[in-house]
């Protein structure tokens, strides 16, 4: 979850590639989190239904039930729970070897903990069965993209979209990628389709803040991830970007806020307790109001 730069703009900015999955390197600030490619959890309001306990039900009732094991394992793994997701999935294609869904959400489990090689394998059976499977399309050119492999992983970004051409996620993959290659004008013209397509959607907000920072552009960056705020109040990432956008700005009081707001939503965010540390005590060198236009 990745990145460049070379013009003299950036430079200025000390922007610098890293080779970790996630990342834009931003001065003395730390780093920027992309939310990763194919979507990070963003903190959501859930209602009283327990999915995992409905799903559970379901295989108790039918320990054949192979959709049940899919849908309860892609459950695991949407919570983060890998080591039960890969055991109801594997479960799943057991019973229904045919069952393509589960070798996409099984490739998706496969990514999470970094085997790419076993997850492009599993998008590719899953491709076998059904030719015109746009989530498997579209997972794996996440895969390939983890690997800055850029040319395979458009040819699937290129496919999934048509075959979806609704489907947010897939442009703000797009842009995440183009991002990373230093291509911020496309990269930013993904992530507002992603936006059109959802104007809820945070994580695309948080792409082009991202994009914005990675040009030198903290005041647009900060904007954007205003907006991701608003959207969804709890997500510490997000706070954490506009953080380090504040203090690039050597605005520290907004950034001190941030950071403290972030470590309040994850005690053991470790990013937020440095930036506390490098910004606490420091008084602001600018004082201009941060507001991002239209991103």
């Amino acid at each position: 979850m990745l990145i460049r730069p070379t013009e003299p703009h950036r430079a200025r900015h000390a922007l610098t590639a890293v080779a970790i999955a996630g990342l834009a390197a931003l001065g003395g600030c730390g780093s920027l989190g992309e939310a990763g490619l194919g979507g990070a959890p963003v903190p959501q309001a859930t209602g009283n239904e327990d999915p995992i306990a409905a799903a559970t039900a379901t295989i108790a009732a039918n320990p054949n039930d192979a959709e049940a094991y899919n849908r309860r394992g892609a459950l695991h793994l949407r919570y983060g729970y890998l080591r039960e997701a890969l055991h109801d999935l594997d479960r799943a294609i057991d019973l229904s070897p045919d069952l393509y869904q589960a070798y996409r959400n099984r490739g998706d489990a496969y990514k999470e903990q970094g085997k790419l090689d076993r997850a492009i394998a599993d998008y590719d059976r899953a491709l076998a069965i059904n030719p015109d499977y746009a989530d498997a399309y579209h997972s794996r050119g996440t895969a390939h993209a983890e690997r800055a492999d850029y040319d395979r992983a458009r040819l699937d970004y290129d496919r999934a979209i048509a075959l979806d051409p609704a489907n947010q996620k897939i442009y703000n993959n797009v842009a995440i990628m183009l991002s990373r290659q230093g291509r911020t004008d496309e990269a930013l013209a993904y992530a507002r389709k992603a936006i059109a397509l959802d104007p809820s959607y945070a994580l695309a907000y948080n792409t082009a803040g991202v994009a914005h920072a990675r040009d030198g552009n903290f005041r647009e960056a900060a904007g954007q991830f205003t907006k991701a705020i608003e959207i969804s109040p709890q997500w510490s990432l997000a706070h954490i970007n506009r953080a380090k956008a504040y203090e690039s700005m050597g605005l520290y009081s907004r950034a001190l806020e941030d950071f403290r707001k972030a470590q309040e939503l994850k005690p053991d965010n470790k990013a937020a307790a440095e930036g506390i540390a490098r910004v606490s005590g420091k008084s602001d060198t600018q004082t201009e109001a941060i507001i991002g236009s239209s991103g």
